[in-house]
């Protein structure tokens, strides 16, 4: 059973991180970004919530990493 957790939380993960940046305000869906989408779509894609998304998953990461440590 824990030889199952360990890949299916990885790959939870990544799902998460894959999907986070079309969700918000103004859900982006991936036709916009490869259909010639406006520059401002592209801007708050690239510029705010993707270096947004993968912060929070490294911040995460690493606190989950220094719990272990103390566990």
């Amino acid at each position: 059973m824990r030889r199952l957790a360990l890949p299916f939380l990885f790959i939870f993960s990544l799902a998460v991180v894959a999907v986070a940046p079309f969700i918000g305000m103004q859900n982006i869906g991936i036709s916009d970004l490869l259909g010639g989408a406006d520059e401002n779509i592209i801007r708050i894609m690239w510029d705010l919530r993707v270096p947004r998304v993968l912060l929070g998953w490294i911040t995460g990461s690493t606190l989950a990493l220094c719990g272990l440590i103390f566990l």
